[in-house]
Parts: C-alpha cells; structure tokens; sequence
C-alpha cells in the first residue's frame, strides 16, 4: 500500500477531478488486491502488480464516472501535490497542474501516467487498452493544448 498508494491515487483524482472519489477509489482498488491476493493468485512482477493495480483504478474511475449526475468544480488541484520547498517549483505547478487539470479527460490521463507514473508509451496503451498509436496521438494534442493553455499564462517553459 505504501509504494503503490499516492500513485493510485493521483491516477484517480486526475481521471475523476474529485478528491472524495479518487479517496474511495483508492481504498476499492486495495479492497480487490487483497481479495485477489487472498485466493493464492500472484503477480509474475512489480511491473505486472503495478499495471493491475493502474488498470483496476482506471476502470473503477470509469464507472464512478459514469455514475456522478454531476461533477463538483475542481478547486484542490494542490492538494495531492507533496510539499516542494523550492519555489520556482512551486511556482511552476500551481502554473501547470491547473493547465492539467483543464484538459480533456481522455489527455488528462495519459499526461499523468506518461509524466507522473513514468509509463511508456506501450504501458500505458497496455493498461488503458488503446492501441499504441492512439495514446502517441492524446499525447501530442495535450501537450499542444497545455502549450496553448500555458502561453495564455505567459508561462514558457514547456
């Protein structure tokens, strides 16, 4: 739990936009790996651990989506971000996670996992189960748009 914790986490609150959801999701997620590890099933690796554990977090964000009549406004876009004590770092997130933030789902999510969870490109069409091209392509738009959103701001360092 405490490797794999602030990642499912992050994955959910960049897939649902909601702290409250992602919180739930995240104790379902360790809910079904204790169940599964509990009828004697094992994982061939970490890698192995790690995409089940994205693609069960990603589907339970799916469906937790889909059930949400409406979603809150995202104003805690800090909140799972750990402290940094240095401010130009700081500076530059609360810059660029709110840019983040403002895309699509479907570029919020492969930007996280590329960025923040250091997939591949073939992990995350892996765990996410679009094909590889598909992912190169949500990567190269949300990096354009976040490059448009970011001009906006006069912040150039993407």
């Amino acid at each position: 739990m405490r490797r794999h914790s602030d990642m499912i986490y992050r994955l959910a609150l960049a897939k649902t936009g909601n702290p409250h959801d992602a919180q739930d999701i995240m104790q379902e997620v360790f809910l079904r790996l204790m169940r599964f590890t509990a009828s004697k099933k094992t994982f061939s690796s970490d890698e192995h651990t790690k995409a089940w554990l994205i693609r069960v977090t990603l589907n339970l964000s799916i469906n937790a989506h889909r059930s949400v009549k409406h979603q809150e406004e995202f104003d805690d876009t800090l909140d799972y971000i750990s402290e940094d004590k240095d401010i130009a770092r700081m500076e530059t997130k609360s810059v660029v996670l709110p840019a983040v933030q403002s895309l699509d789902e479907k570029y919020r999510v492969v930007i996280h996992l590329f960025y923040y969870e250091d997939l591949s490109l073939g992990q995350i069409a892996r765990v996410t189960g679009l094909p590889v091209n598909t992912v190169k392509s949500r990567l190269l738009r949300a990096k354009n748009k976040l490059r448009e959103i970011l001009k906006e701001v006069d912040f150039d360092e993407i």
